[in-house]
């Protein structure tokens, strides 16, 4: 199984990140920069989520991932 805080620090290097909680829903929100274009993203996950690896990390971390190749393939003019 995955750990969510070893794939946060993966990302640590292209996002400055923080989680918050959400007070309506009590659900955390987890809010990334990124570091070199200044998109800023924001992820509202379930606990259950969190805590199981569920189908809303995955995506999360998916959509992140894909922002660092499309910058990786800029930076090489591609």
């Amino acid at each position: 199984m995955k750990d969510l805080s070893f794939e946060l620090e993966r990302l640590s290097h292209y996002y400055h990140s923080e989680m918050i909680i959400d007070h309506m829903t009590m659900a955390p929100v987890y809010e990334f920069i990124h570091k070199t274009t200044g998109k800023k993203y924001s992820y509202i996950l379930s606990m259950t989520d969190v805590k199981d690896f569920g189908p809303g990390v995955v995506k999360m971390l998916d959509e992140l991932k894909i922002e660092i190749r499309e910058d990786k393939l800029n930076d090489l003019g591609i």
